[in-house]
C-alpha cells in the first residue's frame, strides 16, 4: 500500500469513527447542519504560439460542490468534489497537435478529509486539502487553472499570523496537480510567521521535497520572507516585500545549489496602485535553475506561462505593474523583462511580457473576467512568441 492510499484509508477510518462514537442525534445533527458551497467556473481560452503547433481553444465549465458537516466533538468532516467539462477542446493534451491549455476534462474528489478545531488557535486536518502558503510562490492551489491542485497529508496549523506568532506544518503524500496528474511524495512543510510590527510581517520557513517519480528533482528550499504595507495618509499607502531562499537539489546529473530573491515595492493612492519588482529564481552556473514545483506559477513570471518550469539559466524577472477601478470595474496591467540569472554563466535575455485584465461584479455572486497576455520572446532564448486571451464567468456561493 502506497502513502497515497494509506493517507485516504486513515481519514476515511477517522471519519468513522467519529460517526461511530456519536450517538445518532448527534451524528443527523452534523450531517443535516452543516455547510454547502457551490462553485461554477465558465472559460473560453485561446493560445497561439509561433512554431509547428496548431492554435489552441477551449470552453471549460468547472463544477466544485462541497460540503462541511457541522462540528461534533470539536471534529467536522469535508469532501468536495470538481469536475471540469470540455464542449470545446481544440487543445493539448486532449487533441494532439494543438498549443497546450491546463484544463483537461474530467471529474475527481477535490478535497475529502476531517478536520479538529478542539484547542483554541489550533487546527489539525487530515486528508486531501488545498493548501496555500504565504504568497503561494513556494506551494499554492493554482486557483487560476479549472482543476485545482491539492495536497494528501496531514495539516497542523497554530497561531494568529495577522497580530503574532503563527506557524503551519505539513506532510505531504501526493500532489494532485492541474494536468489531472499525480506525484508521488514525501514533502515536510515549515512555515513560521511573526507580525513584528503593524506594518511588518516576518516568515522564516523549510521546505523538502522528495519526489518518487525518477527524473524529477529532490530539493530542499529555506528563506526568509518580510513584507508589509504603511499608510501615508487618508489615502495613500507604501507596500513592500523583500525575500531571500536557498534550495539545494538532488537530480540525475548530480547535486546543485541555487538561491531565489525578491525585492518588490509600491505605492497606491486609492483607487490606483503601482507596483515595481524584482525577482531573481537562481542557477547553478547554468547547470540547473532553482524549481518551485508546488507553487501557484500563473501568479508569477507572466501569465502566458512561459516558464513553468525554470531554464538551466535561471530566471531574473523585471516587473511592473498598475492596479485601478473605474466604479465597480477592476482594471490590471503588468509588464515583465525576463533575462537569465546573474549566477549563470551564459548572460542574456529570455524575452518580454505585457498582460491585462478587466473584471467587475455583474449580479449577486456573479462576476465576469477578461484578460490577455502577450510573451515576445528574444532570439536565441528556446521560448516562442505567445498570445492567450481569456473570458470568463463565475458564480459562487
Amino acid at each position: 500500500m502506497n502513502r497515497y492510499d494509506r493517507t485516504h484509508r486513515l481519514a476515511a477510518a477517522s471519519l468513522l469513527a467519529v460517526c461511530a462514537a456519536a450517538n445518532g442525534a448527534d451524528r443527523i445533527a452534523a450531517l443535516s447542519e452543516g455547510r454547502t458551497s457551490l462553485d461554477l467556473r465558465l472559460r473560453y481560452e485561446t493560445v497561439t504560439q509561433d512554431g509547428a503547433l496548431a492554435d489552441a481553444a477551449a470552453l471549460t465549465l468547472r463544477t466544485r460542490l462541497g460540503y462541511t458537516t457541522a462540528p461534533w466533538s470539536a471534529l467536522e468532516g469535508f469532501v468536495e468534489m470538481e469536475s471540469v467539462a470540455a464542449p470545446i477542446d481544440d487543445y493539448a493534451p486532449v487533441t494532439p497537435g494543438h498549443s497546450t491549455i491546463a484544463d483537461p476534462p474530467g471529474t475527481e474528489v477535490n478535497q475529502f478529509g476531517l478536520r479538529y478545531t478542539g484547542v483554541p488557535g489550533l487546527n489539525l486536518s487530515l486528508g486531501r486539502s488545498r493548501l496555500v502558503l504565504d504568497n503561494a510562490r513556494w506551494v499554492g492551489n493554482v486557483a487560476w487553472r479549472q482543476n485545482e491542485q491539492t495536497f494528501d497529508g496531514a495539516f497542523l496549523r497554530w497561531g494568529d499570523s495577522a497580530t503574532g506568532p503563527s506557524g503551519q506544518y505539513a506532510y505531504l503524500t501526493n500532489v494532485h496537480t492541474v494536468t489531472g496528474a499525480d506525484l508521488d511524495l514525501e514533502g515536510h512543510l515549515f512555515n513560521l510567521g511573526l507580525r513584528a510590527r503593524p506594518w511588518l510581517a516576518l516568515t522564516a520557513y523549510l521546505y523538502r521535497l522528495d519526489f518518487a517519480a525518477p527524473g524529477t528533482a529532490d530539493t530542499v528550499s529555506f528563506g526568509l520572507r518580510g513584507h508589509g504595507r504603511r499608510p501615508l495618509g487618508a489615502r495613500a499607502s507604501l507596500s513592500y516585500a523583500v525575500e531571500y531562499a536557498r534550495q539545494q537539489a538532488q537530480t540525475a546529473a548530480g547535486d546543485f545549489r541555487a538561491g531565489y530573491a525578491l525585492a518588490e515595492i509600491g505605492v497606491g493612492i486609492a483607487p490606483v496602485a503601482l507596483t515595481l519588482g524584482y525577482e531573481v529564481l537562481g542557477s547553478d552556473h547554468g547547470r540547473y535553475g532553482l524549481q518551485t514545483p508546488l507553487a501557484t506559477k500563473h501568479a508569477f513570471q507572466g501569465w502566458a506561462d512561459a516558464f513553468l518550469t525554470t531554464p538551466d539559466t535561471g530566471i531574473a524577472d523585471l516587473y511592473a505593474a498598475a492596479q485601478g477601478a473605474i466604479g465597480p470595474l477592476r482594471l490590471t496591467a503588468v509588464w515583465h523583462r525576463f533575462a537569465t540569472a546573474a549566477s549563470c554563466a551564459q548572460p542574456g535575455r529570455h524575452g518580454d511580457e505585457f498582460d491585462i485584465s478587466a473584471g467587475m461584479p455583474l449580479a449577486g455572486a456573479l462576476t465576469g473576467l477578461i484578460k490577455a497576455a502577450r510573451y515576445r520572446a528574444a532570439p536565441g532564448s528556446g521560448t516562442a512568441d505567445t498570445d492567450k486571451l481569456w473570458a470568463q464567468l463565475e458564480y459562487a456561493f
